[in-house]
């Protein structure tokens, strides 16, 4: 059996594999999948961000304990790689903590532009009217 989770940066033929599952039958396995948007500079990052932007509202606590660690990086690709292109009004606990960043945002939040990608969602009117 192909694993659906990439094993590094370019394995792209796990993300092939990926993107031919329903995210039920791997919803077990976002935090792992989520890693690969710590960088979106690695081959893996868009297409697995692609696959997951759907399903924000599936996996609101994962996406929580990321925008509560002091990883800026990590924070802002959740923000504006999988929130700001979702299809679906992200879950009032997202919405809550995006606008804590976007109106009062930490001096390392500001230096990543993290308040940045969450002003961009705030502004959305479809994300957060």
């Amino acid at each position: 059996m192909i694993n659906y989770i990439p094993q590094h940066k370019s394995d792209l033929t796990a993300v092939k594999h990926l993107q031919s599952l329903s995210f039920e039958a791997v919803k077990k396995d976002v935090p792992k999948l989520l890693k690969c948007i710590q960088d979106m500079h690695w081959d893996i990052g868009w297409p697995v961000a692609e696959y997951l932007v759907p399903h924000i509202n599936k996996m609101t606590e994962e996406l929580l304990s990321i925008l509560e660690t002091k990883d800026e990086e990590w924070k802002y690709n959740v923000i504006r790689c999988l929130i700001a292109d979702s299809p679906n009004k992200p879950h009032p606990a997202l919405i809550k903590i995006i606008k804590r960043i976007a109106e009062h945002p930490t001096p390392a939040e500001i230096e990543g532009e993290v308040n940045y990608a969450a002003k961009i969602v705030m502004a959305d009117s479809f994300l957060c009217g």
